[in-house]
């Protein structure tokens, strides 16, 4: 039997997105509709990454947020062009460690008919 006052998690979420006000205050939230509002939300999350950058470099300014465009500390993403001069991390020469093969579990003694035999026998 299922409770009808029963809160679901994304309840509130949902309320959200459908409705693009707070639930809570009533107050408008901003709400991603369209693939491309999507897609740079998107790329705000994954700003670590650098397939994501210019993505993000795009975001930022259109949130009137390009403090965040540099090489400082309190950068999010590097300007664009250059991309950072480290050099890529090279693959090691030695060989990954190998973990040894899983031991086949045993299996307690099978009686008639599939039943397993126990030190007190059948039950």
């Amino acid at each position: 039997m299922a409770r009808a006052d029963a809160f679901l998690p994304m309840t509130r979420a949902t309320a959200m997105y459908h409705t693009g006000l707070d639930p809570l205050s009533g107050r408008p939230v901003a709400v991603a509709r369209g693939l491309r509002e999507k897609r740079l939300q998107k790329a705000l999350l994954l700003y670590w990454d650098p397939a994501e950058h210019e993505r993000v470099r795009e975001a930022l300014r259109e949130a009137g947020r390009g403090d965040l465009i540099g090489r400082g500390p309190a950068a999010l993403v590097p300007p664009p062009g250059r991309q950072p001069t480290h050099a890529p991390a090279r693959p090691s020469s030695r060989a990954p460690a190998r973990r040894p093969a899983p031991s086949k579990a045993r299996r307690a003694p099978m009686g008639a008919g599939g039943h397993s035999v126990g030190p007190r026998g059948r039950g």
